[in-house]
């Protein structure tokens, strides 16, 4: 039982924002870091000083002037697409505490229909609204993981991505990141990180490995693998040497990027993180909590290169308490952070934030579209209304 417990404390750093209702296959393939990419390269490790980033908070009253807005029903919402306005919301049983029923609705026409789900679900990650199309990973506590799909006629696909049954799951602009995980007997585990498309038919495998845990439950061989994020091309994730309670080390952070098939070894993070993603440029980073609950170790920080050298901007108002969901460079050029106490828009040239509050009790429901569309549901009395438009710069 202690090591299921321990497995569980560390797969909750990756499963922080899932949807809860209170691999495709086993290729066999021991993927470890010695043949995850081509070329690998260590970053400098020479950081600046570091710095606290200024900022401005507005709440969702100072931005929602000029936003588009519908009155919806008082369904809990799945997504939204601000351009074609399909709206899908959860009309499940809640005696069930699954998922399972969904109602789609055109807010242009205001005609909508229900669709009912082949499996039902436990758990709903990764929620994403594409061109009309609501994609989504499902889960249950033991029967698998599926990418599903539902368009606005009504069809679904589902697609069975493995037998594992631990997974974190994050959305992308052009698809899925998946972190899965397996008990195999009393003392070895196996992890495996995969990408899948949005509309794709089977996902592009990144890492599928086995490790065994020894007594003291240090990883005794094989690589142990924990904490993927994607962002753009590139997954960051950090490797252990340890399964216990109170791991606060990385035995190693890194960048992959997909395309360029290269392996980036980050020397300056060797803290376990909370959430780890970017790009050599570029790499957003939230400490997981540490023990010793000094705020000063639990911070988020954007490491931004400036020459050869890595400059730390600290980014307030996150601490162990709190996640990220998703960062994204915009077409605009800002940084998007999705954060659980906040909506962070960072301007890169000056490395100052604008940062939109989500902590009213009245407001829930935030999606932010491929195309830079935030939208959100606010609660006035006894009705719902959806907003959506474009955060200005």
């Amino acid at each position: 039982m202690k090591k299921l417990t321990i497995v569980c404390i560390l797969l909750c750093l990756l499963a922080c924002g899932r949807k809860e209702a209170v691999p495709q296959g086993d290729s066999g393939a021991n993927k470890g870091l010695e043949n995850l990419a081509r070329e690998t390269k260590v970053l400098s490790d020479i950081l600046k000083e570091p710095e606290t980033m200024e900022f401005t908070v507005l709440s969702a009253d100072d931005i929602k002037g000029n936003f588009s807005k519908k009155e919806i029903s008082k369904d809990s919402v799945f997504g939204f697409d601000p351009k074609e306005e399909i709206l899908y919301q959860d009309i499940s049983d809640p005696t069930k505490e699954v998922f399972k029923s969904i109602r789609i609705t055109d807010l242009k026409t205001g005609e909508g229909h229900d669709v009912e789900l082949e499996r039902a679900y436990k758990y709903m990650d990764a929620e994403k609204v594409v061109d009309g199309t609501f994609y989504f990973i499902g889960s249950n506590t033991d029967a698998g993981v599926d990418y599903v799909e539902v368009h606005p006629d009504g069809s679904v696909k589902q697609v069975a991505l493995s037998d594992f049954d631990r997974i974190a799951a994050f959305a992308e602009k052009e698809g899925f990141y998946v972190s899965l995980e397996k008990t195999l007997g009393k003392n070895k585990l196996k992890n495996a990180m995969y990408f899948m498309k949005y509309g794709g038919e089977k996902a592009d495998e990144i890492v599928n490995t086995a490790f065994a845990l020894g007594k003291d439950e240090g990883v005794k061989e094989g690589h142990l693998f924990t904490n993927f994020y994607g962002m753009g091309n590139t997954v960051g994730f950090q490797e252990l040497d340890d399964y216990s309670e109170n791991v606060t080390e990385a035995k190693g952070s890194y960048l992959l990027d997909r395309e360029k098939n290269t392996l980036y070894e980050i020397p300056f993070i060797t803290r376990l993180s909370r959430y780890l993603a970017g790009d050599p440029e570029l790499i957003v980073n939230l400490n997981a909590p540490n023990p010793e609950g000094d705020p000063e170790k639990d911070r988020c920080t954007l490491y931004k290169k400036e020459g050869d050298e890595y400059r730390p901007y600290i980014l307030p108002g996150y601490d162990y308490s709190n996640f990220l969901r998703e960062t994204r460079i915009l077409d605009d050029g800002r940084l998007f952070i999705h954060g659980d106490v906040s909506l962070d828009f960072v301007d890169l040239s000056e490395m100052r934030a604008t940062k939109i509050s989500t902590r009213q009790e009245n407001l829930r429901s935030f999606f932010f579209s491929n195309d830079g569309i935030l939208s959100f549901v606010e609660e006035e009395g006894d009705k719902n209304y959806l907003y959506w438009g474009r955060v200005a710069k």
